[in-house]
């Protein structure tokens, strides 16, 4: 009986369309016009005409099924009883597992006594040094030029970042990579981002009257915005997301 299925190269449990696909391929392949073999096309044909009528199909499949059922049961079954090899690759095949298993419950055992055995770590007591009321050491002065004089900060709370935005006038374009609420946070994009190549300054924004403020991460300034969008280009092609700002400073 022929094999429709395997003529088309398909599972018995294929669907009409799969079937439909199947044929315009080797319809294709094997047609006469291409080069191919007339007997294998019409072969093809033939497949194709049953299985894609429901009808035919139906009554091939149960045929189908039989002759397979019919040639499995003729096939006889032969037990071969076991040789000395087989013995043997049995008998190391059992040793292996053993073995393994043996290994196992070795080290499980281990790893429990020695877990159970309670630490006994000594620790040297730290000496214990006069407090000594020594005056704090005034910080230098540093002349600044041109730039406000900033409020002091106290030794508890972080320095914030000095704006690089001062002292800007006209149009400037700046690359906005993200706003952080702390300078931390911000550091620590802003070595992420000096990793890929590129070099953010860190703005420090302050609170307004509703307490909104933070740090904003920031590439620039630029003059001319076809600079900043070619390196935005060169931003979003290693995925850090940013925007491109027009910023009048005057």
């Amino acid at each position: 009986m022929k094999d429709y299925y395997r003529i088309l190269g398909l599972g018995i449990d294929a669907e009409h369309e799969e079937i439909k696909a199947a044929y315009r391929i080797l319809a294709q392949r094997y047609h006469p016009d291409k080069g191919g073999e007339h007997r294998e096309f019409l072969l093809i044909q033939e497949a194709y005409d049953i299985l894609s009528n429901p009808h035919t199909k139906r009554s091939y499949d149960k045929d189908l099924l039989r002759s397979i059922r019919n040639r499995d049961s003729s096939v006889p079954v032969i037990i071969k009883p076991a040789n000395n090899q087989t013995w043997w690759l049995i008998i190391a095949i059992l040793f292996t597992l053993g073995s393994v298993i043996f290994a196992y419950w070795a080290y499980t055992t281990h790893n429990n006594k020695v877990s159970s055995v309670p630490s006994t770590a000594l620790t040297a007591p730290k000496a214990t040094l006069p407090v000594a009321n020594t005056p704090a050491k005034q910080p230098s002065k540093k002349k600044v030029t041109n730039k406000p004089q900033t409020k002091a900060v106290s030794s508890s709370a972080p320095t914030p970042a000095i704006n690089p935005l001062e002292n800007l006038t006209g149009i400037n374009y700046l690359i906005n990579v993200g706003n952080y609420s702390t300078l931390a946070a911000a550091k620590a994009q802003q070595q992420i981002i000096k990793q890929q190549g590129f070099h953010p300054n860190i703005q420090h924004i302050e609170a307004n009257s509703e307490g909104l403020g933070g740090y904003n991460l920031f590439i620039g300034p630029f003059q001319n915005q076809d600079n900043a969008y070619k390196v935005l280009d060169k931003l979003e092609s290693t995925n850090i997301d940013a925007t491109v700002e027009r910023v009048d400073f005057n």
